[in-house]
């Protein structure tokens, strides 16, 4: 019976407010799947690692272009249906978005990492104001997705000293870098030190997030930090 109710529930929804993909507004079988299969289907995973500083492909057994504090592994590019997908996920709260975005994030780790049971997973925090706002940490749910599946903890690392405007409300690269530094607070010495870490975060702009977030890690001698996101905003 309840099984019955259900469906007739999703289908009164579905003729009330027909499903449309988010990225495009073509309309979807169900809305359970977001986007539609020419927006899926746009969707390129990159296969190499990011140098944060020339935006060039990095590869962990090679020497690297640029000493940085961190390597990127940006999944995609930041081109439709990305942008809406994220938007949706922190703003709209569609939590079930995670999934999908997840899903990215998996696919292209196992592209870039050869080993990826050498790792721990973290994720950039909220301010818990900014967190009690939004009623979740987007990053959060990404990383625990992410970690359920490959089977690596998920440990909390990392708390925010103090309340930041968000990032997109900056107006240039030298502002983003302003309003980050000095934000966080490496709160579990013990679980990091001698560790390789996949940070994780929804997207990276300036890279000025990562890079505060980095430097808490590295001041307790973590030996590598990858920085997970989504997407690089070019």
């Amino acid at each position: 019976m309840l099984s019955v109710l259900k469906k007739l529930y999703t289908t009164t929804l579905d003729v009330l407010f027909p499903p449309i993909c988010v990225a495009c507004g073509a309309s979807i079988p169900d809305q359970s799947a977001y986007v539609c299969l020419a927006c899926f289907d746009a969707l390129t995973i990159h296969t190499a690692l990011t140098c944060p500083a020339c935006g060039g492909r990095r590869h962990l057994t090679l020497p690297p272009c640029h000493k940085t504090p961190y390597i990127l592994a940006a999944a995609c590019a930041y081109h439709d249906p990305i942008p809406q997908l994220v938007w949706y996920f922190k703003y709209h709260k569609l939590e079930r978005l995670r999934i999908l975005l997840a899903a990215l994030l998996i696919t292209h780790i196992s592209r870039v990492i050869p080993d990826i049971s050498s790792y721990i997973i973290s994720y950039i925090p909220l301010h818990p104001r900014k967190e009690r706002e939004r009623g979740f940490n987007q990053s959060h749910l990404l990383a625990q997705t992410v970690a359920d599946y490959v089977h690596i903890p998920c440990i909390p690392l990392l708390t925010r000293t103090r309340y930041t405007e968000s990032q997109t409300k900056q107006k240039n690269r030298t502002q983003r870098f302003s309003n980050v530094t000095d934000c966080f607070a490496c709160t579990n010495p013990a679980a990091c030190t001698g560790k390789n870490i996949l940070l994780i975060d929804d997207v990276s702009t300036s890279g000025g997030t990562l890079l505060a977030a980095t430097h808490a890690l590295r001041a307790h001698h973590v030996r590598r930090v990858i920085g997970l996101v989504v997407a690089r905003v070019d």
